[in-house]
């Protein structure tokens, strides 16, 4: 956590699964501040059933990748995020 807030990316992309902390914890970490909280953040995870889907969209993931990862998925991901990223901030 300590290198999202010293250098600030322009996307995080996070497995769901991680230890210590899951990845809707470390999502909400990001959105309680305000530096970090504009940060695209793409859920990545390998047992993506519809409700994990769901529960992702509703957390506020920006986007999401489903293990194994295909490069035209996650180019297609990227387009859609900074196009909408790019909207919002005109």
């Amino acid at each position: 956590m300590v290198l999202v807030s010293q250098a600030v990316p322009d996307l995080v992309f996070l497995d769901l699964p991680t230890r210590g902390m899951d990845g809707f914890d470390f999502l909400d970490y990001l959105r309680e501040r305000k530096s970090l909280a504009r940060i695209p953040v793409v859920a990545v995870s390998a047992a993506a059933t519809n409700g994990d889907l769901h529960r992702a969209w509703e957390a506020g993931f920006n986007g999401q990748l489903v293990k194994p990862i295909v490069m035209d998925a996650v180019e297609a991901e990227l387009e859609r995020i900074f196009w909408a990223h790019r909207q919002v901030q005109r």
